[in-house]
């Protein structure tokens, strides 16, 4: 018969060990490598949304303003009148004004990049609409049919095109609405 020998020291060996701790580290670099990249990707993707959230609250709240609004005039001819080729201001009577205009037009930060501003006429008052991080590059009005003698609704074509500081990148975007006058009488 047969007799069976039994092991003594069974485990692993000193080399087998080595190997497993080795690719372990290898697989666990890999994927903690992996997992930094996705959460700076997703930290990112998240300031780009608030970014461009923050832009198109303030292009929604210029396109209710303007919609509601009378009388525009591009600031460059202050006269009410089209400015057919584009301004980078305009000034309009609110709906149930008593004569205050408001303003919406381009300004330079101190750090030389543009932001959009509103005010009714007095500069001590004015409300930056941008976040720090978001640079303006064109502010675009195109008024037509704002002249008294105009049969046709007065409307405003709104482009605002710029770029957000992400990571010290500029994500460049660019946004346009129509906004066409609902107190036409």
């Amino acid at each position: 018969m047969e007799t069976k020998r039994i092991k003594k020291n069974s485990g692993f060996t000193l080399i087998e060990l080595m190997v497993a701790t080795a690719i372990f580290t290898v697989v666990m670099t890999v994927s903690l490598g992996a997992l930094l990249v996705t959460l700076s990707t997703s930290k990112n993707a998240r300031a780009l949304q608030f970014a461009m959230d923050n832009v198109s609250f303030a292009m929604e709240s210029m396109t209710r303003s303007l919609r509601m609004g009378t009388d525009y005039y591009c600031e460059d001819n202050y006269m009410i009148t089209d400015c057919p080729n584009g301004s980078s201001k305009i000034s309009f009577l609110p709906q149930g004004s008593s004569g205050n205009r408001v303003r919406y037009y381009l300004t330079q930060r101190g750090d030389g990049t543009y932001n959009i501003i509103t005010d009714d006429g007095d500069s001590s008052e004015a409300v930056d609409l941008i976040s720090p991080n978001i640079n303006i590059e064109v502010l675009k009005f195109v008024v037509k049919g704002s002249s008294p003698n105009d049969n046709i609704q007065p409307s405003i074509h709104l482009m605002i095109k710029g770029s957000v500081k992400l990571s010290n990148k500029d994500v460049p975007f660019a946004i346009q609405t129509m906004i066409s006058q609902r107190n036409f009488e």
